[in-house]
C-alpha cells in the first residue's frame, strides 16, 4: 500500500497543475464514453490480488445522488460532473452494474435528472429509481422501500466516491455476509485535535483506534429495517448507514479499504481523483485488472452502458456545460466563472438552497 500511495503522489507532482482539469460535459455520447473501458484497478498489485470468497448473491446496491455539491462550487449537481471522460456518477453506476451478486441496482436521485437515465432503466430491470430526503437517513430509508424481498443485503454507496475498486466492494459485502454489517474505512493518518471553541486545542485524541469511514456501508435488509424502527420511533439522528445498526448494541465489521476512495468535495478534488484514475490505468494497461472472475458479469454490465442514447445527446434537461475540443482545457477558476447552468433552472446555483424531495416523497419546491 506505502508503494501503491508513493507511486501515486510521484504522477500528482507530475501532472498536478488546475489548467489540466478536464471541463464536465454531461452532452457527449456515453456510447463513445463507455465502449470497451474496463473498470479502474487500483494502482498496487498486493490490491488486485484481495479475494473476497464465493459471490454473494441478490445483493440489493443503494447508489446515493440526492446531493447538489455546493461546496463544488460547480453550477450543477457534482454527480453530473466529468471525470476522466465520464460522469461521476456513472463511474458507480458501471462498478455496480459488472458486479457479480447484484439483483438490484437503486438509484436515489431527484427525479428532475431521472431523464437522462430512462434508457438505462429500459435495458436495466435492475435499476429502480427511489426519492432523496431531507437528509442522509431519510434518502437511505426510502430507497429501503424499494428492496425486493428475498434481498440478502443492501449495499449503500456514495455516489460521490467515484474511485471505490471493485475488490474493495466485494470484500465488505463478504464481510457483511458474514457479520450482518460492515463498513469500508481506512485507519486514521492525520492528528485529531478537539476544540471546544474553534480557537483553541483543548486536547489531542489518540489516532490509534480511529478510523476514516467510506462506503459501501453493507447491512442485512432485516437489521437495517430493525434499526430504523427504532431511529424512527425514538427521533435519533444518526451520520451513516451502519450507526444505525450500532444503535441496535450489535456488531459492525470494519474492511479495510483504500486511501484513493476520496469522497469529492472541492474542484481541487476533482483534479486529485482525476489523476488516481489516471495512474490506475496506466497500471492496468502494463499489468491488467487481476480481476478476471467476472468477466462475464462485467461485458454485460458495459453493454447495458454502452447501448445508453448511442449516438445521441442526453435530452429533455439543462445543459450543463457543452462538448470542447478534447485539446482545450481550463482552469478550475474559468469552469467556475464560465460555465454555469442557465439561470434559474433546476440545480444552478441560485435554486442550491431549494430543497430536494422531503421523506414524505412530495416535491418542496413544485
Amino acid at each position: 500500500m506505502v508503494a501503491s500511495l508513493t507511486s501515486i503522489a510521484a504522477l500528482l507532482a507530475l501532472v498536478w497543475p488546475a489548467s489540466a482539469f478536464v471541463k464536465p460535459n454531461v452532452g457527449s455520447s456515453l456510447q463513445a464514453r463507455t465502449r470497451g473501458v474496463r473498470d479502474a484497478a487500483p494502482a498496487s498489485a498486493p490490491r488486485l490480488s484481495m479475494a473476497a470468497g464465493p459471490t454473494v448473491e441478490n445483493v440489493a446496491a443503494v447508489v446515493l445522488a440526492g446531493g447538489v455539491g455546493k461546496r463544488m462550487e460547480a453550477g450543477m449537481p457534482k454527480q453530473f460532473l466529468e471525470l476522466q471522460g465520464e460522469t461521476v456518477l456513472e463511474h458507480s453506476l458501471k462498478l455496480f452494474l459488472r458486479l457479480k451478486g447484484v439483483s438490484q441496482l437503486i438509484l436515489v436521485l431527484d427525479e428532475q435528472y431521472r431523464p437522462m437515465l430512462q434508457d438505462l432503466q429500459k435495458r436495466e430491470g435492475r435499476l429502480v429509481f427511489a426519492d432523496p430526503g431531507l437528509e442522509r437517513q431519510h434518502s437511505v430509508y426510502n430507497a429501503l422501500q424499494k428492496v425486493e424481498d428475498g434481498s440478502s443485503l443492501v449495499c449503500i454507496h456514495d455516489a460521490a466516491r467515484p474511485l471505490v475498486t471493485k475488490a474493495a466492494v466485494k470484500k465488505v459485502i463478504a464481510d457483511a455476509d458474514e457479520y450482518g454489517a460492515a463498513v469500508l474505512g481506512v485507519p486514521m493518518k492525520a492528528t485529531v485535535k478537539e476544540s471546544a471553541d474553534g480557537q483553541f486545542v483543548q486536547r489531542t485524541i489518540d489516532r490509534s483506534r480511529l478510523w476514516d469511514i467510506q462506503t459501501p456501508q453493507v447491512v442485512k435488509p432485516d437489521l437495517l429495517r430493525r434499526g430504523f424502527d427504532k431511529v424512527m420511533s425514538e427521533r435519533w439522528e444518526v451520520t451513516d448507514d451502519v450507526s444505525i445498526v450500532e444503535q441496535l448494541g450489535l456488531p459492525v465489521k470494519l474492511t479495510e479499504g483504500d486511501y484513493t476512495n476520496l469522497k469529492l468535495t472541492t474542484p481541487e478534488d476533482l483534479v486529485v481523483a482525476s489523476r488516481i484514475l489516471e495512474a490506475r490505468r496506466l497500471y492496468e494497461a502494463e499489468h491488467g485488472t487481476g480481476d478476471d472472475d467476472d468477466d462475464e458479469d462485467e461485458e454485460e454490465g458495459r453493454e447495458s452502458i454502452s447501448q445508453i442514447r448511442a449516438n445521441e445527446r442526453w435530452t429533455n434537461q439543462p445543459r450543463p456545460i457543452g462538448s470542447a475540443p478534447e485539446d482545450e482545457k481550463e482552469s478550475i477558476s474559468q469552469i467556475r466563472a464560465n460555465e454555469k447552468w442557465v439561470e434559474g433552472s433546476p440545480g444552478s446555483a441560485n435554486s442550491y438552497d431549494e430543497p430536494m424531495v422531503n421523506l414524505s416523497k412530495m416535491r418542496a419546491n413544485s
